[in-house]
C-alpha cells in the first residue's frame, strides 16, 4: 500500500472504529461500515515523555506542534471544525507562559488493531454504504493508549529551579520502566506545595488515546 494513501491523525473525537469514514474537507467522522474478520491486534509498550519549560514554549500552539499535533488537526479546532477534548484543550489555557511555567507530557500506548485492506480492495472486502456522504478516507488502523500534560506554575526563580530538576527525574522514570514511579520523601513534598496545577488528560485518565491511521481511496 503507498504510504501516501494513509493520513495519521490525533483522536480529539474518540468515537471511530475501524471501518469508519471520514471526510477530510470538514475534519469529521460519519459512518461506520460493516467489516468482517479484517481486524488484526498488535501488542507492544511504548512511552513518551517530555518536559518543557516556559521558555521554550512562545505559546500554546507551540506546545502543541511539540507533542506532535499537526497543523491540519490544529487549523480545525482553531476554526471551531473540531471542539477540543482532552490534550487539544490546551487551546484555551489562559494563564500567562514565563520561566516560571513548567509542561510535563507523558504518551503511553499499548495496542495497534489494524484492518488487512488495501485502497484498491476496499470495495471487495467491506461493505459500504450506498450513501458515503463525502467520505474521503477510513479508519484502517487504531492506535491505543493514553496521554497527559501537566501544566505547572510556580511562584518563584529558585522553586522553578527545582521543580524542573524533579520533573526530570520523573520523566526519566517514566519513559524508560514499566514500574510504579517512585517518589522519595522529599519529591513527594515539593509535589503536595505545588498549588496551581493544571491537568489534561485523553478519555482513560479518563478512556483511551486513540490515534487513527485513515486510507484514502477512489472508492470513497
Amino acid at each position: 500500500m503507498s504510504s501516501s494513501n494513509l493520513i495519521q491523525r490525533r483522536a480529539v473525537d474518540g468515537s471511530g472504529q475501524l471501518g469508519s469514514l471520514y471526510d477530510a474537507s470538514s475534519d469529521a467522522l460519519l459512518k461506520c461500515c460493516r467489516v468482517e474478520k479484517l481486524e488484526n491486534a498488535q501488542f507492544h509498550k511504548d512511552s513518551i515523555c517530555q518536559v518543557f519549560q516556559g521558555t521554550q514554549v512562545n505559546n500554546v500552539i507551540h506546545l502543541l506542534k511539540a507533542i506532535k499535533f499537526d497543523d491540519a488537526l490544529l487549523q480545525s479546532i482553531l476554526l471551531g471544525m473540531v471542539r477540543p477534548f482532552g490534550i487539544s484543550s490546551l487551546i484555551n489555557y489562559n494563564q500567562p507562559i514565563n520561566d516560571n511555567t513548567h509542561f510535563l507530557y507523558h504518551s503511553y500506548t499499548c495496542r495497534t488493531d489494524k484492518l488487512s485492506v488495501t485502497a484498491e480492495k476496499i470495495n471487495q472486502n467491506i461493505s459500504l454504504p450506498s450513501d458515503l456522504n463525502n467520505a474521503t478516507h477510513m479508519i484502517t488502523e487504531i492506535i491505543y493508549g493514553f496521554e497527559i500534560l501537566c501544566v505547572i506554575q510556580v511562584p518563584t526563580t529558585k522553586f522553578s529551579v527545582q521543580i524542573e530538576d524533579l520533573l526530570n527525574r520523573i520523566s526519566k522514570q517514566l519513559q524508560s520502566s514499566d514500574k510504579p514511579l517512585k517518589l522519595t520523601d522529599k519529591e513527594e513534598r515539593q509535589i503536595n506545595e505545588l498549588s496551581n496545577v493544571t491537568i489534561y488528560a485523553s478519555e482513560i485518565c479518563c478512556n483511551d488515546l486513540k490515534r487513527y491511521k485513515l486510507l484514502y481511496s477512489n472508492s470513497l
